[in-house]
This record gives C-alpha cells, structure tokens and sequence, in this order.
C-alpha cells in the first residue's frame, strides 16, 4: 500500500507539472543504479517512484502525454554498440503506445530526427512470474510469445555533440517508431533457436544488407530478458503480462533511405518469420 500510495502521488505530481518540465535529465553512466539515482534526482522522488520517473521522462521524446506503457528496450545490447558509444553496460528505454506499427507499414522521417532502422525482436511476457525468474529457462516459461520487430530509433538533431552513451540513455534511448509482425508463439525449442538463429536483413531485391545471430544481444536474447526485468525492478516498477521487450539490435544502425523498403527474416525460428518496413 505504501508503495501504491507513494506512485500515485508521484503520478499526481506529474500530471499537474507544467510542459517545460520535459528537458534532459543528469546522467551518471551506465549502470542501473547510477541512472535510477539520476532519474530520482530530477524528480525528487523516493527509490519507491522511480519507476514512475523513468515512464514520465521518456514521455518527453515520441509519446503523446497520454500513452499507455505497452513495454519496454535494452539499448546497446551488442558489444559493437556498446563500444560505438562509449557504454560499459546496456541501457533501458520504454515504450509506448503508438511506437509500435504493424508490420509492412510506411514511416515518413525528416532527416533532422536522424532515424536509423535495425534487426530487433519483441518477447511478450505472458505471466507474472517473469518477475521473480532466476534462469533463462524460467524466463522463457514466462514469456508468452514473440513478434518480429524492425526498431527504428531516431537520433535527433546533430548539434555538433558527441552522442555519448548518457545522452542516449537520457533520452529514452531514442524510442520513436518500429514495425512488428503479429504475436507469434515461442518454438518449443526456443532455448537454443533463440540463440542460433540467423537474423537478416534484405533490400527489395534481396540483396543481404546486414545479419545477426541471436547471440549477438548478451549472449541470448533471454539473458536480455532478465536484464529489463532487473533494470525496471532497480527503478521501482514490475513486468506485467502483455508487456513487450525489444531485446536489442541484431544489425547495425543503419540509416533509411527516402523510398526504401527493409525486410527482416529470422532463420531458425519456425517458419523463418519475416517482417518488413518502408520509408518515405
């Protein structure tokens, strides 16, 4: 009840906050701990309504004020992108309601957002349990399904600053738009297909643009799981069923062609789903 109490009141607060309140919050790094202390410090709320803080923040960069959290992302899953920004661990992000397209859809970009599309895949957690998991095996038994998912996140203006890791973190992990297949249920050997799978990613003429394997976000895209769900427990909050994680990039970040259409395929999954989207 405290805890219940405590999270509305910092949702009380935030409601009444005027526009302005939406800026860049510090940052101390990458560690969970480190950033639920920056979170905390910009609202001035107890550890209990941290997980407040973070959902409210992220409102700032490509949510309407009004949406639902339908789940959350680990930015910087790979050691390429760790290192491309300077990271020593992965970042979390949350995601929106409206984020999410469905699969085929056509995303109209200005180039000042610098957006940039890669290979991702969303896991829908299906119990509660998730939350007291302690192995990829009982993650995996929690979770309910998966969907095929290209993230494209966006940058923002190019001020001539580095784009350091804190600065990503700080700003949702450039959230902003993706396209995903419909929900899709886990093989029942998703242990290990999880982990051997082949993601690529193709031009409309086939061509190969760029390919992953599963093992390329922690080691397993399951490991992924448990690291948001640890990550949002730091900051106060809970994984509840519905919830969708985007486990991280498969390929790298690539910039969108004006006209271009990406499709991604998953060999190894059942069927080698495939999900694609365009750019105007």
């Amino acid at each position: 009840m405290r805890f219940l109490a405590s999270a509305l009141m910092g949702l009380l607060v935030l409601a009444a906050a005027p526009a302005q309140a939406c800026r860049v919050p510090p940052t101390y790094g990458d560690e969970a701990a480190r950033q639920s202390a920056a979170w905390r410090e910009y609202l001035g709320q107890s550890a209990t309504a941290s997980g407040v803080g973070i959902i409210a923040t992220a409102r700032c960069y490509g949510a309407a004020p009004d949406a639902a959290v339908v789940g959350y992302k680990a930015g910087l899953t790979s050691r390429t992108t760790q290192e491309r920004f300077g990271a020593t661990a992965p970042l979390l992000g949350v995601l929106f309601d409206g984020m999410i397209e469905p699969g085929g859809a056509t995303l109209e970009w200005t180039p000042g957002e610098r957006p940039r599309w890669e290979a991702d895949l969303l896991l829908v957690v299906g119990s509660d349990a998730i939350n007291e998991a302690t192995s990829r095996e009982e993650a995996l038994s929690a979770l309910r399904g998966y969907r095929p998912f290209i993230e494209v996140p966006r940058l923002g203006a190019d001020d001539g600053t580095p784009l350091t890791a804190e600065r990503l973190g700080a700003a949702n992990v450039g959230a902003w738009r993706g396209a995903a297949g419909p929900e899709r249920p886990l093989p029942a050997d998703a242990l290990t297909s999880l982990a051997s799978m082949r993601v690529v990613a193709l031009g409309e003429d086939g061509a190969v643009l760029a390919e992953g394997r599963g093992t390329d976000v922690l080691g397993h895209p399951l490991d992924v799981v448990l690291w948001v769900r640890d990550a949002v427990k730091a900051r106060g909050g809970r994984l509840k069923p519905d919830d969708v994680i985007s486990v991280g990039s498969f390929t790298p970040l690539t910039a969108p062609k004006p006209g271009q259409t990406v499709r991604v395929r998953y060999e190894g999954l059942s069927g080698d789903p495939e999900v694609s989207v365009s750019f105007r």
